[in-house]
């Protein structure tokens, strides 16, 4: 469930280690820079003091936990955080409407300044509620639209969850979902959910882990205090004008209003992130394209995002802050696309494919009419001839269901009509050529006649896949320009 996000960390250049428990944390030598604990059991009161003794000396903590006590884990949870002026509630945050889609707030801080309020960013999912004393946490993310759902110590067939309904008597609205703090020389950040760090999720959350995870390695420590020093050397002068010079004395006032601003937006800027360095799959979801960013659905594209992980790519949305800064992508996947692209986007795919970008159209009839016009220069044409679910065959053993299982299976296939012979099939079926590729320089394009073959009704879900269509589309990605199955 968190394998990728341990190695996302170590591709990143962090340094891992598993420790059995906090007792060992004392003898660690060096001491690590961030501790990190998901749902943690069984944490005794020696080990306890051993993590005040560690936050204390400068190092951190990321806490996490999730909805309704799962594991056991509140208890060992609460051990930690009620010194701390903190808890975490036994209930679930749930959004008004369900989806978490402008239903939270984001405080002004370094790792949430780049989020955006679609959760497409941050990922948060079903998660417990924090319940802060004190002035001394800071607010990371406060559900605005969202009530505590008290969980039901009777419901353990479905991990002790509420209602899912508000009811009299819940809190309803600012709820802390997390929240940070300093202790001593370190800081500890609680979380009440833990699905951003989730394997399924860390494609597209991965830019918020890589800051938060930065921040409490101590890089805003130095910078933190850096800037402390600076202001004090700005502030002191700008005070002895303002005293001591009547003359001046407006001027003062302004640089101090504008060197306040300047600082407080200085040290709140998102630092640059850090991907693992793997060659890029740029998925496009932009152009009203035929999926669905939700989970698991049978449009979602989870299963081709997890196997692109598998084919050693870093799989990045074209909706992703920081798109431009991404030079040509090893490979850029277009599903379908509804809307009309303009004849700098051709003309960006060819330059790519020129450099070396294998560029894979999953497309069907009738095709966006800006594409298909792009593809008829291209040489391709998709025609308006519906093969349906090809190969077509009928019931018969097991046996033989397990031997079709590693071939290609297509759900909506068209057949295509190749009018250049730079073109060639690499899959066909009836005589019908299915899917094609052609060389563009260094790069390739490759066309798959069916829309829905990248979907995960198709390709992966969440309990089931079609190994032969994972293993095809592992070919076609790593296939060398010119080369076909």
């Amino acid at each position: 469930m968190f394998g990728l996000f341990e190695r996302c960390l170590k591709e990143t250049g962090r340094r891992v280690t598993h420790i059995p428990t906090l007792n060992d944390l004392d003898v660690m030598n060096p001491q690590p820079d961030v501790v990190i604990m998901i749902n943690p059991t069984g944490v005794v009161e020696q080990a306890e003091q051993k993590l005040y003794s560690y936050l204390a000396t400068g190092g951190s903590l990321l806490l996490m936990g999730d909805h309704t006590d799962i594991a056991g884990s509140q208890e060992c949870l609460n051990r930690i955080l009620h010194p701390l002026g903190a808890s975490i509630r036994f209930d679930s945050g749930f959004p008004a409407g369900r989806a978490w889609s402008l239903r939270y707030d984001l405080q002004c801080h370094r790792v949430t300044a780049s989020l955006d309020r679609m959760n497409q960013g941050l990922q948060w999912g079903t998660g417990a509620t924090l319940d802060l004393k004190g002035i001394s946490w800071f607010p990371l993310l406060i559900g605005k639209y969202v009530f505590s759902d008290i969980g039901n110590r009777l419901n353990t067939n479905n991990a002790f969850l509420g209602d899912y309904s508000y009811q009299p008597g819940e809190l309803l609205g600012d709820v802390i979902l997390a929240a940070e703090r300093s202790v001593g020389r370190g800081r500890i950040v609680a979380l009440g959910d833990t699905t951003s760090f989730q394997n399924l999720a860390i494609i597209r959350s991965w830019p918020f882990l890589d800051r938060l995870v930065t921040h409490l390695t101590g890089r805003s420590h130095a910078q933190g205090q850096l800037m402390f020093a600076l202001s004090v050397c700005v502030f002191a002068s700008l005070l002895i004008i303002l005293f001591w010079s009547q003359t001046w004395r407006l001027l003062a006032i302004s640089t101090i209003v504008l060197a306040a601003s300047g600082l407080d937006l200085l040290a709140r800027r998102p630092w640059e992130v850090k991907y693992p360095p793997r060659p890029v799959a740029l998925v496009d979801v932009c152009y009203a394209n035929r999926l669905n960013l939700e989970h698991w659905r049978n449009d979602s594209i989870d299963g081709l995002l997890i196997n692109l992980i598998r084919s050693g790519f870093w799989p990045i949305l074209s909706n992703t802050t920081g798109i431009e800064d991404i030079n040509a992508p090893s490979a850029k996947i277009v599903i379908a696309p509804q809307k009309k692209r303009s004849k700098s986007d051709f003309a960006s795919w060819e330059n790519d494919a020129m450099a070396g970008t294998t560029l894979l159209l999953s497309v069907g009839y009738p095709t966006e009419t800006s594409v298909a016009c792009w593809l008829q220069e291209q040489g391709l044409i998709i025609n308006n001839e519906p093969l349906g679910p090809v190969p077509i065959r009928g019931r018969g053993p097991y046996e033989n269901f397990l031997r079709r299982s590693q071939e290609p299976q297509f759900s909506e296939a068209w057949s295509v009509s190749l009018q250049s012979a730079v073109w060639k099939s690499i899959y066909a079926w009836g005589g019908r050529d299915v899917v094609v590729e052609r060389n563009l320089g260094l790069g390739r394009l490759v066309v798959i006649a069916d829309p829905l073959f990248l979907l995960d009704r198709t390709l992966e879900a969440e309990k089931e896949a079609w190994p032969g269509n994972i293993y095809f589309l592992q070919s076609l990605l790593h296939n060398q320009p010119g080369t076909a199955n």
